[in-house]
């Protein structure tokens, strides 16, 4: 099954269920925003599983809710978040915390069991995986990673994980690209007070993709 994502069809016009995606760029380059994007676009037809270590859930979750009103039964957040901040937050149904984000076992573990509880073919996203690598080391990471994207890839997800450019190792950003079927890069343009934002296809293993730099024109859809 392939589904046509309005905000990318730029540069893929459909992407197959089961294909996992890496978004690479340097901070503030729109890789948050854009997954916020697909969230909104697809909420209303395809189980969302929002995998959060950036931002409060609470806040984020809210977002969503306000601008979708059916989107509270079809969300699901992993919420990463919490435990790194120090906070303790009552649970909500459909939210699933992880305990501790220093143990591989405890993420791959968490993400199986949210994705068994929601069934095939939703939407899978992770933003951003880097802040993992805050806690574990790259050998730990790509082996999380890995378990994370076989799941994705036996019940057919529509899978996007985040990546901040420049942080890693050269052999960590060489994995990703070798595991992963298709990687979108992004970039930033300044002149004077002038900010450009640009996206493009690196590779997509399963069909049609853009190579050429297209403009990254970004809604206003809250990421707080």
């Amino acid at each position: 099954m392939d589904l046509t994502f309005n905000v990318l069809e730029k540069i893929i016009p459909e992407l197959a269920s089961g294909t996992v995606t890496a978004f690479i760029g340097k901070p503030g380059t729109g890789k948050s925003t854009l997954c916020m994007e697909i969230i909104m676009e697809k909420i209303d037809k395809i189980p969302v599983i929002f995998f959060m270590l950036d931002r409060p859930v609470h806040i984020v979750m809210r977002n969503i809710i306000s601008r979708k009103e059916k989107a509270s039964h079809m969300l699901r957040i992993i919420d990463g978040y919490s435990c790194l901040s120090g906070s303790t937050r009552k649970k909500f149904d459909g939210i699933f915390q992880i305990e501790n984000i220093s143990n591989p076992s405890d993420i791959t573990v968490t993400v199986s069991s949210v994705i068994s509880q929601t069934g095939e073919r939703g939407l899978f996203i992770l933003d951003s995986f880097s802040t993992i690598l805050d806690y574990i080391n790259e050998d730990f990471a790509i082996k999380v990673l890995n378990s994370i994207i076989a799941r994705l890839r036996e019940n057919e997800y529509w899978g996007f994980i985040v990546f901040e450019d420049g942080i890693h190792s050269e052999q960590f950003y060489n994995k990703i690209r070798h595991i992963m079927d298709c990687i979108v890069d992004f970039k930033i343009e300044e002149n004077g007070t002038q900010i450009k934002r640009f996206f493009r296809a690196f590779v997509y293993r399963y069909g049609k993709y853009d190579t050429k730099w297209h403009p990254l024109n970004l809604s206003k859809v809250e990421i707080i």
